[in-house]
């Protein structure tokens, strides 16, 4: 059940500062967080911590593709723990703050960075399918966590302007409505990343990793997910100028392509048209080792 993979990138990126407080309270003023939300204070309380305060200078868009909530509680969780010296692992981390009910991938980014590939839940873990934010279940295991490759790749993200994706009551009917998958349909996506993605991202080869993810854009959920996107971004797909295929991230409205660095330019030079109606950059993908960003325009 469930099951995915995704890639850590360095820009767009969550700043903040945490600290190990007297009481728990949670400030962004570009967000609407409750001050104490209830997965702050059970990450005080699985830590042992007296209460953990949290600053919130830069965050990522949300409901958008990007996994925004997911990366903001792990970054808490992860800088609490630090700040404690406490030693836990990420799996535990997001036991502590209600998140990989579904994918994995957000849990063990911040920690491997990279691309990420996990195992997904089998049926004693999980009952009935949904997303991370209604999916009270263990994150699943860590299938695969691979290094940036040595000849650098980027991914040109696009994000039209003034759309959201599903979330709240509509995500969760989403999922109702188109699970489960096919048997059929999960037996092509099980081939394709065991034969030909997973090889891909060991081998670093490019061409293998966007032949599978362009054939998995036509398969199970992500079919599904394209047919509920806004007008922008399905005329984006139907006139995609790119040989690299355009892929939905999440439930979108985002959409990203992996290309060669050095087509980074020539690929922004070809989408100049869309400019207007979406936020497009390029984004290096990040590791612990590689913490700077190096490409963004919007």
């Amino acid at each position: 059940m469930d099951g995915g993979s995704g890639v850590a990138l360095s820009t767009p990126s969550l700043e903040l500062t945490v600290e190990v407080a007297e009481g728990d309270s949670l400030r962004c003023m570009a967000l609407t967080q409750p001050r104490k939300p209830p997965w702050l204070i059970e990450l005080s309380r699985g830590l042992g911590l007296p209460g953990i305060s949290v600053d919130v200078q830069k965050h990522l868009p949300r409901h958008v593709g990007l996994g925004s909530e997911t990366a903001l509680r792990m970054a808490v969780a992860r800088g609490a723990a630090a700040a404690a010296g406490i030693p836990v692992n990420s799996r535990s981390l997001a036991g502590f703050v209600q998140r990989g009910g579904t994918s994995g991938v957000g849990v063990y980014a911040g920690e491997f960075g990279g691309f990420i590939v996990d195992e997904g839940h089998s049926a004693v873990e999980k009952v009935s399918f949904g997303p991370s934010s209604a999916a009270l279940a263990a994150p699943p295991s860590l299938r695969l966590a691979v290094s940036p490759p040595t000849r650098p790749w980027v991914a040109l993200h696009m994000r039209p302007k003034g759309h959201r994706g599903l979330s709240g009551a509509s995500e969760r009917a989403f999922f109702r409505e188109h699970c489960p998958i096919p048997r059929q349909e999960t037996d092509q996506i099980l081939r394709l990343a065991e034969t030909v993605l997973l090889p891909g991202l060991q081998c670093a080869h490019l061409d293998a990793v966007n032949f599978a993810l362009e054939r998995l854009q036509a398969l199970g959920l992500k079919t599904r997910e394209w047919a509920i996107q806004p007008a922008p971004v399905q005329r984006l797909r139907r006139s995609w100028p790119l040989q690299q295929p355009l892929c939905l991230s999440s439930l979108g409205p985002t959409t990203f392509a992996l290309v060669p660095k050095e087509l980074a330019s020539y690929s922004l030079r070809r989408l100049e048209h869309i400019m207007r109606l979406f936020a497009v950059s390029v984004s290096e993908f990040w590791s612990p080792d590689n913490t700077s960003p190096k490409l963004s325009i919007t």
